[in-house]
């Protein structure tokens, strides 16, 4: 049974915001990466999480964790990830493997780093008869032959997320994010907007899915129609407000348009008395909410006696899902997976475009006319038509040639320079990753 008093001051919405100023300093501007492969078994179909033979993703974890002394992640009792030296390797619902980088100052160390985490755990995963896949969508594994791994959020997800395809994106997808610093909230919203804006033209550089169920789908990104279709409360472009010229936008608004969604559980610790019998540590209760009521109600109102703390905000938070998310940097989110090179062109563009203020500035005039519903509009007919997709007045092609040219003038001396080559060649033959991959 929870025994939770109502704390002497629950937290309000001034002790969420302070959250928001903790970036890092000008002259510590860094960028990272998270990047997620599916794990395929020898018949070519999804990985499970452990089965009876014992050679599913849990024994390779379990065996990268012996080898090279990488920590545990556990939660609950179930092994979740591994940490070590900054970086992550943990789980999505479906068992998709997520190496996520301590952040860098270059995009070759990012790469290093990577890379180095990479031959570490490949011949142990294949050891265990799986290969990691770079692509967007499970090739061949559907939801239905998915299940959840057994970590507790994932199963109140996979439970409650409305959208026809909430399942897909659960569990078939696979994405690669890349994250930006900014210099204070004026720096932070700018960034938020313009690249938030121009996300329908880098899902479209980068749209590498096109193969689901063994066939083509006749869309090139279906990781991205996943997300179209994947709980609206909670998923898109934030705020027609961050569009509005005549709107001042700020880490308030933003911090409101996530009060406002419903909220799905919150965890509190147990009493001693409760714990007696716990194999985990610390021991904690979930309680459910499953959309009773929206974070504010909680900041106002409580939940059944239970009042919030800075960690219910953090959970909400990420249970948000835009193209963009803020926190104390800028999480962007909707690359799908990409092979070899093409990974590191993902944070190689970010870091060209976001710490250069003559190109943030060039970027943001060269998206200054679209609107809201411009964008709305993109992201629905990007992930069939990727490149050839309309946006606005204008060619999703041209405007991606054009983000790769103030890119690479945001890099010029740069040696990080290099890691645009892979996607400016494509782009040049006005292709994407997923026109490349035959049946």
């Amino acid at each position: 049974m929870l025994n939770q008093l109502k704390p002497y001051k629950s937290i309000t919405k001034k002790d969420i915001l302070d959250t928001f100023y903790n970036f890092a300093p000008k002259t510590q501007l860094q960028i990272g990466a998270e990047i997620e492969r599916l794990p395929i078994d020898k018949k070519g179909f999804a990985a499970k999480y452990s089965n009876p033979q014992k050679n599913g993703v849990k024994e390779a974890l379990e065996e990268i964790s012996k080898s090279y002394n990488w920590d545990k992640i556990i939660d609950d009792g179930v092994l979740i990830g591994l940490k070590k030296d900054g970086s992550t390797i943990t789980l999505e619902p479906g068992c998709q493997v997520e190496i996520s980088l301590e952040p860098q100052k270059t995009v070759a160390d990012l790469k290093s780093e990577y890379e180095k985490i990479d031959k570490q755990i490949q011949p142990i995963f294949k050891k265990f008869g799986i290969t990691l896949l770079e692509c967007g969508i499970s090739p061949k594994s559907t939801s239905k032959e998915i299940e959840v791994f057994p970590k507790k959020r994932y199963q109140y997800m996979a439970k409650y997320l409305k959208g026809e395809l909430a399942p897909s994106m659960m569990r078939e997808t696979a994405g690669i994010q890349a994250a930006v610093d900014f210099k204070d909230e004026q720096d932070a919203i700018k960034k938020l907007r313009i690249f938030t804006k121009i996300s329908p033209v880098m899902t479209a550089m980068f749209a590498n899915s096109p193969i689901k169920e063994g066939k083509q789908t006749g869309y090139k990104s279906t990781r991205a129609l996943a997300w179209l279709n994947t709980d609206n409360d909670r998923c898109g472009l934030i705020s027609p407000k961050l569009f509005d010229k005549n709107y001042n936008f700020t880490f308030e608004d933003y911090m409101e348009t996530v009060l406002d969604i419903p909220m799905l559980y919150i965890s509190r610790p147990l009493s001693a008395e409760n714990c007696r019998n716990c194999t985990t540590s610390p021991f904690k209760k979930d309680i459910l909410i499953n959309g009773k009521i929206t974070f504010k109600e909680f900041l106002e109102y409580g939940y059944n006696g239970i009042y919030p703390e800075l960690k219910d905000y953090e959970i909400q938070q990420s249970l948000f899902f835009p193209e963009v998310r803020l926190k104390n940097y800028l999480e962007i989110r909707n690359h799908d997976c990409q092979k070899g090179e093409l990974k590191y062109s993902i944070p190689a563009i970010y870091k060209g475009l976001a710490y250069n203020d003559n190109v943030l500035n060039s970027l943001e005039e060269l998206f200054d006319e679209f609107s809201y519903e411009d964008v709305m509009n993109a992201r629905q007919n990007v992930p069939k038509y990727a490149l050839e997709a309309k946006f606005g007045g204008e060619k999703i092609l041209d405007l991606a040639k054009e983000i790769i040219k103030l890119s690479k003038e945001g890099l010029k001396n740069d040696s990080d320079i290099k890691f645009i080559e892979p996607i400016e060649e494509l782009i040049n033959q006005n292709l994407c990753p997923a026109d490349l991959i035959k049946l």
